[in-house]
C-alpha cells in the first residue's frame, strides 16, 4: 500500500506541459524561443507556430523564456491544466532578427526578396513630435515634402514629378485599410503624427499585391498596447510660430481584448504668412480574440483639418523675404477645411494549422471645402471598400510553402461643386459633377523555401478601374454632359529571389511590374476640363540588394541598386490661371543607389553611458526623361523634375541610465530642378536639428521632458516646390531655425 501510495504521488507530482510563445506587440507566433523550468536542466524550443511541450515537469514551478531580440520571461505556474500562453516582448533588435508584414509574409527582413523599409517609434521620435516629414526623409528613395503645413507630398523613387499637390503614384494603409481611394488621391495629412505607431515602406511597384501605383506603398500602423500593459497618457508640446499641441492616450493589453485610444490636437500659426494649421484627430483601435482561432479588429478615426495655403513664390520674393505669401492667396482666403470620419472592421480566422483568412471592409464619409485664388471648390463625398486574402501554408520535408490568393474593391461618390470664389466668398456655381470611382483587383503570390537557403517568391494582380463623370450643369447652363473611362485591365507580377548567405547577410533580387493611371483629378481638373485622353503609366522595376549585421550585430548595412523604366510618364503644369493640368510625357529612365547603415556603439543597460548609436543613408537618383518633345523642343536627356540628384542623412543618438538623452540629425537634400527643361533649379541645402530630453519611471508614474532646435544653421530653403510653375512661382519656403519643447505624464496601473 505505502509504494503504490508513493508511486501515485509521484505520478501526481510529474505533468506534461504546454503552451506558445507570442510577440506582445504584433501577437504573432515565434519560432525559435527557449523554455527552461526553474528546476530542470532540460529545455524545450518553440516550433515553426510558437508552440512548446514539456514532459515530466515537477508543479509548482517556474518557466523561463528566452529568445534573442526579446525580454526574458517567467511565469509561475502552480498546476496543470490548459495550455498557457506567453508575450515576449521586443527589444531594439539588429537587422538580422526585424520582421516586416511587407508583401503580406510576416517575415523577416533578413528573409524578405525586396526593398522593404521599416520606421519605428524611435525613429519617429528623434524629432520634434509634429510631422512625419523628417522622420520618413531618414529613409534612402524617400522624400516627403511640406508645401505648407498640412500639405503633404510624397515621392519614393521620383514620384514627385505628378503631384503638384497630395499624395499620388503611392499607395497607403492604415492599420491594413487602405487610405488610398479608388481616384488615387490620399489625404495623408489626416493622420496626427501622435497617432501613428510604425511605417513600411515598400519601394516600387506593389502592384502583385496592392494594386496600382509605380512608386511605392507606405503601410502606416498606430501604436498598439503589449500584453499586460495598462496605462494613460497626456502630452503637451509648444514651439516657435505659435506651434502648440495637445494629446491622450490610454492603452489597455490582455488575453481577450488591446485597444488603443488616441486623440491629438495641432495648431500653428505658421512660419509664413497666411499659413495656420488646426488639426483635431480622434483614432480607436481595438482588437479582441473572442478564441484561439479568431481575432476581429476594429479601426475607426475622425479628422478636422483646416490649413490656410500661402501660394508660391517666385525667385525675387523668395530672396527678398521667404515669410511672404502670394497676396492673392490672403485676398481669396486660399485654405482647405477637411473632415472624415473612417470606420474599419476586419476578422482572422485559422481554419486549420494550413489554412488562414484575414477580411476586412471599411466605410468613409468626408466634407471637403476649397476656397483658392481661382475658384471655390465644395465636395462631399463617401466611399466603400473591402479586401479579403486566403493563406495556405505547408511543408514538404525541409522545403516550406506559403500560398496567397485575395481581392480588393474600392468604389466611392463625390458631389463635386466648383464656384466662383470672390473675396473668399463662395458665389455663383460654375460646375456642378457627380463623379465616381471603381477600383478591383485579385491578387495571388507564393513563397518557397528552397533548399540551400533560397526563397522564391512569384506574384501578380489583375486590376480594373472606372470612372464616371457626370456634369449636372455648369455655368453655361449646359446640363446632362456624361463621360466615362475605363482603364484597360492590367497584369502585374512580380518575381524575386533571396539567398540567405549566413545567419547575418543576404543577397536578393527582383523583377516587378506596375500601372499607375491617371487620378480623377489628372482628368477632372479645377477648371473644369475633362481630360479622357490621359494614359496610364506602365513601368517595369529591376533591383538587386544586400543587407546584413556585422561586428557581432553592431552594424547593419541595407544596400538597393535599381533601375525603373516607365513609359507615358504622367507630368503636371500650370496654365496662366494657376490650375495644374496634366499630359503624358513619353518615358522616364529611373535608376539609383538606396544604402543606409547603422550601427550601435554602445549597449550597456547597466552603464552611466547605456547606448551610443548611429546611422548613415544615402540616394543617388539618376532620373531622365526619353523621347519627351515638349512645344516642338526635345526634353530627352533632361533630369526628371523636382527629383535632387544626391540626398543623404546621418544621425547620433545617445541614451544614459539616469534617463537622459539626445538625437542628432543632419540631413542633406542636392539642387533640384523645377522645370522639364532644366532651365531653373532649387539650391542644394542641409538641415541639422537636436533633440535633448528626460525620461524616468517613478513607481506608477513615467515622466518625459524633451526640447529641441531644427534648422540649426537657419537654411532658406523651399521644402515643397510648385513644378513647371507659371509666372516662376516655383517656391513654398520653409521655415528658418525654430525651437519646440514638449512633456508628457504616463500612469501605468
Amino acid at each position: 500500500m505505502l509504494i503504490t501510495l508513493l508511486g501515485t504521488q509521484s505520478v501526481q507530482a510529474q505533468n506534461t506541459f504546454s503552451g506558445t510563445v507570442y510577440d506582445a506587440q504584433t501577437r504573432l507566433p515565434l519560432p525559435g524561443v527557449n523554455v527552461l523550468p526553474a528546476d530542470n536542466d532540460r529545455a524545450a524550443v518553440t516550433d515553426g507556430k510558437g508552440r512548446f511541450m514539456l514532459p515530466n515537469v515537477a508543479l509548482p514551478n517556474t518557466l523561463g523564456f528566452s529568445f534573442v531580440g526579446y525580454q526574458p520571461g517567467q511565469i509561475r505556474v502552480e498546476s496543470a491544466g490548459e495550455p498557457i500562453r506567453v508575450y515576449l516582448e521586443p527589444l531594439d533588435v539588429p537587422l538580422t532578427e526585424v520582421v516586416v508584414t511587407g508583401y503580406e509574409n510576416n517575415r523577416k527582413l533578413l528573409e524578405t526578396a525586396g526593398s522593404v523599409a521599416l520606421v519605428e517609434p524611435k525613429d519617429l521620435e528623434r524629432f520634434s513630435n509634429t510631422s512625419l516629414v523628417p522622420a520618413l526623409n531618414t529613409v534612402p528613395g524617400v522624400r516627403l515634402e511640406e508645401r505648407s503645413p498640412g500639405s503633404y507630398r510624397v515621392s519614393i523613387r521620383g514620384s514627385t514629378l505628378r503631384s503638384p499637390f497630395g499624395v499620388r503614384n503611392v499607395k497607403i494603409y492604415w492599420n491594413d485599410i487602405p487610405l488610398t481611394d479608388p481616384s488615387g488621391n490620399t489625404a495623408l495629412n489626416l493622420i496626427d503624427f501622435r497617432t501613428v505607431g510604425k511605417v513600411e515602406i515598400i519601394k516600387g511597384p506593389g502592384g502583385s499585391l496592392y494594386g496600382a501605383g509605380t512608386g511605392g506603398v507606405i503601410l502606416l500602423q498606430s501604436p498598439r498596447a503589449t500584453f499586460g500593459e495598462q496605462n494613460a497618457e497626456g502630452a503637451a508640446l509648444f514651439g516657435s510660430f505659435g506651434l502648440r499641441g495637445y494629446s491622450g492616450l490610454v492603452r489597455t493589453g490582455g488575453e481577450q481584448e488591446n485597444t488603443v485610444v488616441t486623440y491629438a490636437k495641432q495648431q500653428s500659426d505658421g512660419y509664413r504668412a497666411h499659413s495656420a494649421l488646426d488639426r483635431e484627430v480622434v483614432n480607436v483601435r481595438a482588437q479582441f480574440y473572442p478564441g484561439p482561432k479568431r481575432t476581429v479588429s476594429f479601426n475607426g478615426f475622425y479628422a478636422d483639418l483646416f490649413y490656410q495655403i500661402p501660394g508660391g513664390l517666385n525667385a525675387a520674393e523668395f530672396t527678398r523675404n521667404p515669410r511672404l505669401s502670394r497676396p492673392l492667396a490672403i485676398e481669396q482666403n486660399s485654405s482647405i477645411r477637411l473632415k472624415t470620419l473612417n470606420l474599419g472592421l476586419a476578422q482572422t480566422y485559422q481554419f486549420s494549422e494550413h489554412f488562414s483568412n484575414v477580411t476586412s471592409f471599411y466605410g468613409t464619409l468626408s466634407q471637403f471645402e476649397n476656397p483658392f485664388i481661382t475658384d471655390y471648390k465644395r465636395n462631399t463625398e463617401q466611399g466603400l471598400g473591402g479586401r479579403t486574402k486566403l493563406v495556405y501554408a505547408t511543408e514538404w520535408g525541409s522545403t516550406k510553402g506559403r500560398f496567397t490568393l485575395g481581392g480588393e474593391f474600392q468604389t466611392n461618390f463625390t458631389a463635386f461643386r466648383n464656384y466662383a470664389n470672390i473675396g473668399g466668398r463662395l458665389d455663383t456655381l460654375r460646375f456642378d459633377d457627380e463623379i465616381t470611382a471603381f477600383q478591383a483587383l485579385l491578387f495571388a503570390q507564393a513563397e518557397v523555401d528552397l533548399p540551400r537557403n533560397y526563397f522564391l517568391t512569384l506574384g501578380g494582380s489583375y486590376n480594373r478601374l472606372r470612372y464616371g463623370i457626370a456634369r449636372l450643369s455648369d455655368a453655361s447652363f449646359n446640363p446632362d454632359y456624361a463621360r466615362e473611362r475605363r482603364f484597360n485591365p492590367a497584369l502585374s507580377p512580380r518575381i524575386a529571389l533571396l539567398k540567405k548567405i549566413n545567419p547575418a547577410l543576404s543577397v536578393h533580387g527582383s523583377v516587378s511590374f506596375g500601372f499607375s493611371p491617371p487620378t480623377i483629378d489628372d482628368v477632372r481638373t479645377s477648371d473644369g476640363g475633362v481630360n479622357v485622353d490621359l494614359e496610364a503609366e506602365k513601368g517595369v522595376s529591376y533591383e538587386i540588394g544586400l543587407r546584413g549585421s556585422a561586428l557581432k550585430n553592431r552594424l547593419d548595412v541595407d544596400a538597393t541598386l535599381f533601375s525603373l523604366q516607365l513609359s507615358n510618364t504622367i507630368t503636371t503644369y500650370t496654365n496662366a490661371q494657376g490650375v495644374a493640368l496634366f499630359r503624358n510625357a513619353g518615358n522616364t529612365s529611373q535608376r539609383g543607389l538606396e544604402v543606409k547603415t547603422s550601427v550601435r556603439l554602445v549597449e550597456n543597460p547597466a552603464g552611466i553611458v547605456s547606448r551610443v548609436g548611429g546611422f548613415v543613408s544615402y540616394t543617388y537618383s539618376d532620373f531622365r526623361f526619353e523621347g519627351y518633345v515638349n512645344n516642338n523642343a526635345d526634353l530627352s536627356g533632361n533630369w526628371l523634375t523636382g527629383t535632387p540628384r544626391h540626398t543623404g542623412a546621418a544621425g547620433l543618438d545617445v541614451a544614459t541610465k539616469p534617463g537622459f538623452y539626445t538625437n542628432i540629425t543632419l540631413n542633406y537634400v542636392d539642387r533640384i530642378p523645377l522645370n522639364d527643361a532644366n532651365t531653373v533649379y532649387a539650391d542644394s541645402y542641409a538641415l541639422l536639428g537636436s533633440r535633448l530630453g528626460y525620461r524616468k519611471t517613478f513607481a506608477h508614474l513615467t515622466v518625459a521632458i524633451f526640447g529641441g532646435v531644427d534648422n540649426v544653421l537657419d537654411q532658406t530653403y523651399s521644402l515643397g516646390n510648385d513644378l513647371n510653375a507659371f509666372g516662376g512661382r516655383y517656391y513654398q519656403p520653409a521655415p528658418g531655425i525654430n525651437y519646440y519643447s514638449g512633456a508628457s505624464l504616463t500612469l501605468k496601473r
